[in-house]
């Protein structure tokens, strides 16, 4: 074989391969783009009938709340009694129809009972008065207390396909009944379903949650359980993800379906295309495409045959080698082999496409280690040389430059992977958690306390794929911190999590704040109760002595009458005496007991004298204590005083802080009023002590009359015993002169036993008087321990 044979045969079936392999790929690659391309378009339709189905539910939603909040639906329901009146029902049909109309979507709405049974309706011919729509869900629903959008329902009243909302009715917070409209779906079909179409044959329709259709241009599908796709539609629907699907379609037809599910309503939008309808281009195009690449080969051939020679075969390898390098194609290959300069350029030519792919493949990894979390990541300069190597140098110093602004960020900052475990933490994180983090949860690192709960914004920004925000203790390393956080979620292009970067806020400063001032308002709070209850208790014990010292008085009236009626019973004796003289001789024996009695009484008398003068003593005591409670009722009255002034200056300075002080103001104020309370409450005690001292000092001075009295006694009945002691040595008086002196003598012996009692009770409500003035002394000291307290809690807001 020649030379010329051997370079032409392989340069042209190389050429031959190359020809059916690109015709191959192009063929794959317009068919991946039209199928992209086809996948997109289904896609924004299918996003575009999900948007109008949610603003569908929502406005439905939002209409039906507004109507049971109706003034007139209100007050219609609050006069249950009158429902049945012609005049009520009228106005609220009226009402109902006037509403209808203001709400586009809705074609009815009905008032029902409790029961379920329809009491007005803005469309009598419909729905009639007493009719029950108990078993329907919209109504169960409504009944327990919640708003509720039932999925799309052949209608038994209206003979179509409708959605219908419902709303409770609540009167003073208690359901009193229901109100629903229905929506007809036909203008929603024809606004947002009907118009859509892909290819020629292609078009949209909507499934429920059970995977049966509920909108459609077949009718035949219509809520029909045997049509083939069910279980497909099924399997979509529990699976909850959106995509595209290739089956069989209802029709027995091959499809391309596009699924996407509205959570609000759990309505799905379903685009479906034919796969002869969209791919009928591409097929004529692979047709056409094989006819060009054949005759392309046969021409190739036969000119490379007989025009081109080795070395222009050679370059023209090379030149759609490079080609190919500078269209982004890098896994061509260069089938040229020679030692000459050729070889050498085809060498050259050979190490770009790798060069390029190590280059590609170390920015790849990279992204995917950013993509994770992984913010420490950075390429591997050393494996390459010149500007690949300045390339990669530039990329880790604009990574690196990110990093120090991350690390500089005075809070805390964390990136979790897609497993939720730490990547990477800044340096005020790691000062928190430690060095040691990789792999491990917020949980492990932090001690969160609603980790993945119900409140968690970590779990909220993942499920959602929004950022979300919470607020939590955290016990990082032991410690204990009020904190509050904000997860970002970083997700692809198609929506998948790829990490989360979490922001925290140190909140332990100003949690702490917040529970020192409530902590001194309660306080506060407790000490006002506790002076009060002091103040009562010290009013109570000052108005028993007040009682006891008026008693007091009494008593010592009466020993003063006591008093002077002994007297002039002791004078009656004297003179019975005198008269008694020449008779004493028959009378010795009683004149001998009544000199023994006279006797008796002087003792008794002059008992009475000493308890008098003891018993001025305590009440001259009982006026020195008073003035000593006095002095300190002063004192706490100075207390309150520099407790108001306190409070003032507090005042002052939240006004100063402007609204951080707002609630240091309240509270400042607050101890000023209990100032003021603590002033007047003194005030009035001040003044009962004064009355007690008073009325003691107005008792002295009574028992030193009778203390005078007692000793006048004292003398007249000295003088009696000397008289007695006379009527011993003459006695010679009549019988009846001796029975009245005996008489006189009874009447004295019973006015010295009134005399003892009435002292023994002055004594004990002495006592009583002392007593009560301890208890009242306890409690003025409760009030001067109060009032301490309270001038450190002042101190302590205003540190």
């Amino acid at each position: 074989m020649k030379l010329q044979l051997k370079i032409l045969l392989p340069i042209i079936g190389l050429f031959m391969l190359f020809m059916g392999l690109s015709g191959y790929l192009a063929y794959r690659q317009t068919a991946e783009s039209l199928r992209a391309s086809l996948i997109d378009n289904m896609e924004g339709e299918a996003s575009a009938m999900v948007r109008a189905i949610n603003d569908l539910a929502d406005t439905s939603v939002q209409n039906i709340v507004r109507t049971a909040d109706n003034e007139a639906v209100l007050r219609f329901f609050a006069n249950a009694g009158d429902m049945g009146n012609p005049e009520s029902l009228a106005a609220v049909t009226a009402t109902l129809k006037r509403l209808e109309a203001s709400y586009p979507g809705f074609d009815r709405i009905t008032l029902l009972d409790t029961e379920g049974k329809v009491v007005a309706t803005s469309r009598p011919e419909l729905s009639k008065i007493g009719d029950k729509f108990d078993d329907r869900n919209y109504f169960k629903e409504a009944i327990k207390g919640n708003a509720f959008l039932a999925q799309p329902f052949f209608s038994r009243v209206v003979k179509k396909t409708v959605m219908a909302a419902s709303s409770p009715i609540k009167i003073n917070n208690n359901i009193a009944g229901v109100v629903y409209a229905t929506m007809d779906l036909d203008p929603f079909f024809n606004a947002f379903v009907g118009p859509i179409k892909v290819g020629e044959k292609g078009f949209a329709y909507i499934i429920n949650s059970d995977g049966l259709v509920v909108m459609a241009k077949n009718t035949d599908w219509l809520f029909n359980k045997d049509l083939p796709a069910v279980s497909s539609y099924k399997a979509w629907v529990a699976a909850k993800q959106d995509g595209a699907v290739e089956l069989t379609g209802n029709d027995g037809r091959e499809v391309v379906v596009y699924h996407k599910t509205e959570p609000g309503s759990g309505l799905t939008a379903i685009i479906r295309a034919e796969t002869d309808d969209v791919y009928s281009g591409l097929y004529t195009l692979r047709r056409t495409s094989i006819i060009i690449i054949l005759c392309s080969i046969l021409v190739g051939s036969l000119l490379v045959f007989l025009v081109v020679r080795p070395v222009v075969r050679s370059l023209n390898k090379g030149v759609v080698f490079a080609g190919e390098i500078a269209a982004g194609h890098l896994d061509g290959t260069l089938d040229v082999r020679r030692n000459d300069e050729i070889g050498k350029l085809a060498d050259a030519l050979r190490t770009i496409p790798a060069s390029l792919k190590e280059i590609i493949h170390e920015y790849k990894n990279l992204e995917e280690k950013i993509e994770k979390g992984e913010l420490n990541a950075a390429g591997d300069e050393a494996r390459f040389s010149g500007d690949f190597a300045m390339l990669i140098r530039g990329t880790n110093g604009i990574l690196s430059r990110y990093r120090t602004v991350l690390e500089n960020i005075p809070s805390p900052v964390i990136m979790l992977g897609k497993d939720l475990q730490a990547t990477y933490l800044n340096k005020v994180a790691r000062e928190l958690a430690g060095e040691d983090y990789k792999g491990k949860t917020c949980q492990q690192l932090f001690g969160r306390e609603d980790y993945f709960t119900a409140t968690c914004g970590l779990k909220k920004a993942v499920e959602t794929k929004r950022p979300g925000r919470g607020e939590t203790v955290a016990h990082p390393q032991g410690k204990t911190m009020d904190v509050g956080y904000f997860s970002i979620p970083m997700l692809d292009e198609k929506g998948n999590l790829l990490s989360v970067l979490q922001l925290i806020t140190d909140l332990t400063a100003i949690k702490s704040t917040q529970r020192t001032i409530m902590e001194v308002a309660n306080r506060a709070m407790d000490i006002s109760n506790r002076v009060a209850a002091a103040s009562e208790e010290l009013s109570a014990q000052v108005e028993q002595v007040n009682r006891g010292t008026a008693v007091q008085r009494d008593r010592v009236n009466s020993t003063a009458t006591a008093m002077e009626e002994m007297n002039s019973t002791v004078l009656e004796v004297a003179r019975s005496a005198g008269d008694a003289r020449e008779q004493a001789e028959n009378t010795q024996g009683k004149a001998r007991e009544g000199s023994a009695l006279v006797t008796q009484l002087i003792t008794s008398i002059s008992q009475v004298s000493t308890v008098s003068q003891e018993l001025a003593e305590n009440i001259k005591s009982l006026g020195t204590q008073t003035e000593a409670i006095g002095s300190v009722m002063g004192v706490i009255s100075d207390i309150a005083d520099q407790t108001n002034l306190l409070a003032l200056n507090a005042a002052i300075e939240a006004a100063r802080a402007g609204e951080a002080g707002r609630g240091f103001a309240v509270v400042a104020d607050e101890v000023r009023k209990l100032a003021e309370k603590t002033m007047s409450a003194t005030s009035e005690v001040g003044s009962s002590i004064t009355g007690i001292q008073t009325a003691t000092s107005q008792n002295i001075q009574r028992f030193s009359q009778a203390a005078t009295l007692v000793a006048k006694s004292s003398e007249l009945a000295t003088t009696s015993g000397q008289a007695l002691d006379q009527i011993l040595a003459f006695a010679e008086h009549s019988a009846a002169v001796v029975s009245s002196i005996a008489t006189a003598a009874e009447e004295q012996s019973a006015t010295s036993e009134e005399i003892n009692r009435s002292v023994e009770e002055i004594h004990r409500i002495a006592g009583d008087t002392a007593s009560g003035m301890e208890e009242a002394n306890v409690a003025v000291r409760s009030l001067a321990e109060l009032a301490t307290e309270l001038n450190s809690l002042l101190d302590k807001l205003k540190a």
